[in-house]
């Protein structure tokens, strides 16, 4: 057995070797570093992005490989991360779809002539999932229609109605001098005049000609009565659904807006400031809302949270070139709002009116967009009058817009990136009146693995042969019902900031 001095000399021989390879490798170290560090100063400015793009391609061939491996949870968390993603950037107001220059007509699907609306139909909402769109009439029905093949079928006519709702034909019962009975209002009692639908697809809110708001449950294949609410004076023109807070912005001829609460229809507040009518109303994702007037010739945006409200007048005189005849506004029929500070209006003179909210004044407008009529009085004289905007929607955050009337087409614009102006992009054949436009994306699933690649845009118009809210003209040759136009993008990426 070796002594105990000699064990401690070979430990301590084994640790001075040992400090002495960590040092070495230390060394090494930082060698290679300084050696690393040499080569980049060495390395010129297009060596280096030529280095970099070469990672980045490798990187996104590794990728690829990995599509096939990739699972369906993951697929989901994408799109979710991509959906909020873009919410977030909404929210911000540091998002716009650019999709404008890329949109080309795709297919035109229409709602079955045997199994449509008798009377005109006054408004078609779809839901934000596109599963099913919901037309309204003046026969006081509602028709529910599937709309889950629409993104990838080419073909016309929609696939069929799911269920029918019928109006009730006895009327409430009356108290005192005429003071309508209050209390529990069980369903509709004469035309209904609009529709909405919820952000998760659950729920349908209904306006009609009786004051009276609607709430639907439309979860399983029948619609189902949940509640009303008769705060209304008047008619309920125009029904719009906040999806953060899920908030009921009702507008009525009553000449006020009301909010409600969805779940119950709880009234939240009112707002009040128009001198007439009040026949559409437009909100996104904040707590602000436009509204128009009709012959007060006013559009207003509301800040809800400041209890304010900014007033915009419109009633110019619509033209085309110098010697055109001059046609003038007599009331603003609708409107769509683009973000938190641009929106969109329509008028009798067939005129549409692109406005921001720190300027009193349109900063572009589009006269006779719909062209004018021309009618023959009993003497023979000859009069001429402007097709008024009946309808007009916008893609939320987008540069893509459609407007509707008689002339038998839905025109699409194009507004340009600085959201200043606009021009005609191309037009939708349509036979009848264009009582509502609706815009929304779809997303396109790829054949490989369910993989998201585009989105196409939807254009969903309720069509009938009479306006909505009277009958100053009728088409006969007309059909009541929907009509969902497809929009796709061609190869090019669209361009988004």
């Amino acid at each position: 057995m070796a002594p105990k001095s000699l064990i401690k000399k070979r430990k301590r021989a084994d640790s001075i070797s040992d400090d002495f390879d960590s040092d070495v490798e230390v060394g090494q170290d930082a060698r290679s570093d300084v050696s690393s560090e040499r080569e980049d100063e060495q390395e010129t400015r297009a060596q280096k992005r030529v280095r970099l793009a070469k990672a980045y391609l490798e990187d996104l061939k590794e990728r690829q490989r990995g599509r096939d491996e990739v699972d369906a949870g993951e697929i989901d968390r994408e799109i979710i991360e991509d959906r909020l993603r873009k919410d977030a950037l909404q929210e911000s107001e540091n998002f716009h779809n650019f999709v404008a220059e890329s949109l080309i007509l795709k297919s035109i699907h229409t709602t079955p002539r045997n199994k449509t609306h008798r009377l005109p139909v006054t408004y078609a909402s779809c839901s934000p999932t596109l599963s099913h769109i919901y037309t309204s009439s003046k026969e006081g029905t509602i028709i529910k229609w599937s709309l889950s093949q629409i993104p990838t079928n080419d073909q016309t006519g929609l696939t069929g109605r799911i269920t029918y709702i019928a109006k009730s034909r006895s009327q409430p019962k009356k108290e005192g001098k005429g003071v309508t009975q209050r209390g529990k209002v069980s369903n509709h009692h004469g035309e209904i005049l609009t529709l909405a639908v919820s952000e998760d697809g659950r729920r349908v809110v209904s306006g009609g000609r009786d004051n009276v708001i609607g709430l639907w449950d439309v979860e399983g294949e029948k619609l189902e009565w949940i509640t009303g609410n008769k705060a209304h004076r008047d008619a309920v023109t125009a029904i719009s659904i906040r999806p953060v807070n899920n908030q009921v912005y009702t507008a009525s001829l009553d000449r006020s807006i009301k909010l409600f609460s969805l779940e119950s229809l709880a009234l939240i507040d009112t707002l009040l400031g128009h001198q007439d009518h009040v026949l559409d109303l437009a909100l996104l994702r904040g707590e602000n809302a436009v509204t128009v007037g009709a012959r007060d010739r006013t559009a207003r945006y509301y800040k809800v949270t400041e209890e304010t409200a900014l007033v915009f007048r419109g009633g110019g005189e619509g033209k085309k070139g110098d010697n055109a005849e001059r046609y003038t506004e007599g009331s603003l029929e609708c409107c769509a709002m683009i973000d938190r500070q641009s929106f969109l209006t329509g008028g009798d003179s067939g005129t549409i009116s692109l406005w921001h909210i720190s300027r009193k004044k349109p900063i572009f407008s589009q006269a006779l967009a719909h062209g004018v009529e021309e009618s023959v009085a009993e003497d023979g004289s000859v009069s001429k009058n402007p097709r008024w905007i009946t309808s007009i929607a916008c893609l939320k955050y987008g540069d893509v817009f459609a407007t509707g009337s008689w002339d038998g087409h839905i025109r699409l614009w194009r507004l340009e990136h600085n959201l200043k102006c606009f021009s005609p992009l191309f037009t939708v054949p349509v036979i009848g009146v264009v009582n509502s436009l609706q815009i929304l994306t779809a997303p396109i699933m790829g054949r490989k693995k369910g993989i998201e690649e585009q989105e196409d845009v939807v254009v969903v118009a309720g069509v009938g042969q009479e306006h909505r809210l009277g009958r100053w003209m009728r088409k006969r040759e007309g059909k009541n019902g929907a009509v969902v136009a497809v929009l796709t993008q061609k190869k090019e990426e669209a361009m988004e900031t």
